[in-house]
């Protein structure tokens, strides 16, 4: 019986990066709803996950003599934002707690 390779294949590597790019721009558009950290935090943390992947990626590719690399290797990453960044609408519990400051100090 042949041995299941270790960790992931090109294909999912290429859907996962494809996976994280779709969630880091909808949580630069939209934010997201994490109580404890604000968007900022989770959008650094998922272009890490894309950085990761993608180095995975082209290890694997040098490895397995695959050329020329998928795409999802060259791509670029999204950009590092500030750790305190809130999307317009997020709803992640720091953000709503900022926003909430914030209405307070106009009504005064």
């Amino acid at each position: 019986m042949a041995k299941k390779p270790k960790g992931p294949t090109i294909p999912e590597l290429q859907e996962s990066i494809r996976k994280e790019l779709k969630h880091w721009s909808n949580l630069h558009k939209s934010g997201g709803t994490d109580p404890g950290y604000a968007d900022g935090t989770n959008m650094n943390l998922t272009r890490a996950h894309i950085h990761h992947d993608r180095d995975r990626l082209r290890a694997l590719c040098k490895e397995q003599k695959v050329r020329p690399c998928p795409i999802e290797a060259k791509t670029k990453l999204p950009r590092i934002v500030p750790e305190d960044y809130c999307a317009p609408r997020s709803k992640a519990g720091p953000c709503r707690e900022r926003r909430a400051a914030a209405r307070k100090r106009k009504r005064r």
